[in-house]
């Protein structure tokens, strides 16, 4: 029951049990927000989570993967037939919720888990980065998960943070989006590999002006129709 997987996931000692209860919860409520369109999101699941933020006793990379809400590939196969606006909106209810009541606990979290360290690629680090990257991707829609975004995109000394502050950037409609995209295309430009993750990033935001975006990537110099991989990046992800 719904309970008992709130139970599981505020204190099994199973971090499986508590990671599988997350993402169960989450897409049992996309499902009834689906069913029932105008429906108030689940305050107690999003209180529930919005706790997990302020674990201290818990790996980060767990406490990330708890929060990450089931994005909409992953939902398809629970829905027959699949309304694909239908479960994106209350997909986008249900993570606005968290980053609106979980606003001062994400921005908190964020800041906790800032490394002052050099750049390394170990468990502890990506961890950490891991769990920031949610946050950010959680307020992506409050105007403190953009200015955020703005700094991170900014000061980032790795790939990993640029480009998650870039897609917050990008799918939060930032004013700062353009710029950001112009300024990562002329950095890496060169590296193809990069610039796959440039045109998906930009075709794989929702809205009815993607179309467009993608026409005009296509005519752009970076895309190549006889280009499997960009053909995949920017046609296959749109």
């Amino acid at each position: 029951s719904s309970e008992q997987l709130k139970l599981l996931l505020r204190v099994d000692s199973d971090p499986f049990n508590r990671w599988q209860a997350s993402q169960t919860l989450a897409s049992n409520e996309i499902k009834r927000l689906v069913a029932e369109p105008g429906a108030e999101v689940d305050g107690q699941l999003v209180d529930i989570l919005v706790g997990l933020v302020d674990e201290r006793g818990t790996d980060p990379a767990l406490i990330s993967e708890m929060l990450r809400v089931p994005d909409e590939t992953t939902l398809a196969s629970a829905f027959v037939p699949f309304d694909p606006d239908a479960i994106h909106q209350a997909r986008v209810a249900l993570v606005s919720r968290i980053g609106q009541l979980g606003e001062a606990a994400l921005e908190r979290r964020y800041h906790a888990q800032a490394c002052a360290d050099p750049y390394q690629p170990d468990a502890d680090q990506i961890a950490g980065r891991a769990l920031r990257n949610v946050c950010l991707d959680l307020l992506r829609d409050r105007p403190v998960g953009q200015a955020l975004a703005k700094v991170q995109f900014d000061s980032a000394d790795n790939m990993t943070d640029r480009f998650a502050a870039l897609r917050s950037l990008v799918f939060g409609r930032s004013q700062h989006a353009d710029d950001a995209l112009q300024r990562f295309h002329a950095q890496f430009g060169e590296d193809a590999l990069v610039m796959d993750k440039w045109l998906a990033v930009q075709a794989m935001v929702p809205g009815v002006s993607t179309l467009q975006t993608v026409r005009m990537l296509m005519q752009g110099s970076v895309f190549n129709i006889l280009n499997p991989n960009k053909v995949r990046s920017l046609i296959g992800a749109f």
